[in-house]
Parts: structure tokens; sequence; C-alpha cells
């Protein structure tokens, strides 16, 4: 993940996305923090640290996993969007 990027696993998406992996889970796998939680070992989750700021998606690739067992989604986010972002 970088300021702009986010990886998921295709896997956990289409689970997430189906409703058969609740955000909850996802957050504990990857050590996120929901919004408001004070857990200093934790980093917040990346997706809603974007929608907080206003930034929507503007690429979605698949990365092929090769031999592995599972593809990445890569999600690249653009600069602040005025539709979402909060006014300032």
């Amino acid at each position: 993940m970088s300021i702009s990027r986010i990886s998921i696993s295709a896997r956990e998406l289409m689970e997430l996305l189906a409703g058969d992996t609740p955000i909850e889970r996802i957050n504990g796998r990857r050590r996120w923090k929901p919004r408001g939680e004070n857990a200093p070992d934790k980093t917040p989750n990346p997706f809603q640290l974007m929608l907080d700021r206003g930034h929507l998606p503007t690429s979605i690739k698949l990365v092929s996993g090769g031999h592995k067992d599972d593809d990445w989604i890569e999600i690249e986010f653009g600069a602040t969007d005025a539709a979402i972002a909060k006014f300032r």
C-alpha cells in the first residue's frame, strides 16, 4: 500500500462484497483499525482514509498472482474530489 494505491487480495475483496466476510474480520487480518478506534499498534483502514479525505478510485487493475493461490486487485486513487470531499 502507498498513499494513493491500495492492493487487496481478489478473493478477500469478493468475500467482502458478497457479504461472506465482515469488514471487522478484514480489519483484524490486516491490523487496520476502524474509524474512531484508538489503537497505536494498528494502522487506519486505508479505504476509510481515502473516503474521509475525499479521494475516489481512478484506476482498478487485476495483478496476476502467477502460480500462487490468489490474484490481487490494485486500486489507485486520484486527487481530492469536490463531489465527496468535506467542505473546508
